[in-house]
């Protein structure tokens, strides 16, 4: 499963980098859902690897993209978090290959 989620990650790390863009309304609600789904699983994944820490910034994660609580940040302050979800998916994507180099599999 694990390439699957690496695969997620970038994903992820992609369409957060295209909310810093002028998007119209409804790729956002959609863009909710589906951060809101993979960090969930992001979080799972965490949790079955006894990563605590990294399951709560999942879970965390997950609950700031939730499409059913809608935290009011502005503009501005969601492009702080949507640069700050990039640099932690993809610090994670780092990690978890330098881990496999080591020869620390999970």
């Amino acid at each position: 499963m694990q390439p699957l989620i690496w695969f997620l990650k970038v994903v992820l790390a992609i369409l957060c980098a295209v909310c810093l863009l002028k998007m119209p309304y409804q790729y956002y609600v959609f863009f909710r859902y589906i951060a809101f789904t993979l960090f969930l699983l992001f979080c799972l994944d965490a949790s079955k690897k006894k990563h605590i820490n990294l399951c709560i910034v999942w879970a965390v994660s997950a609950l700031m993209s939730s499409p059913f609580i809608k935290p009011v940040l502005g503009r501005t302050l969601w492009n702080v978090v949507d640069v700050i979800w990039i640099i932690v998916l993809l610090g994670s994507l780092v990690s978890d290959f330098r881990n496999i180099h080591r020869g620390k599999r999970e």
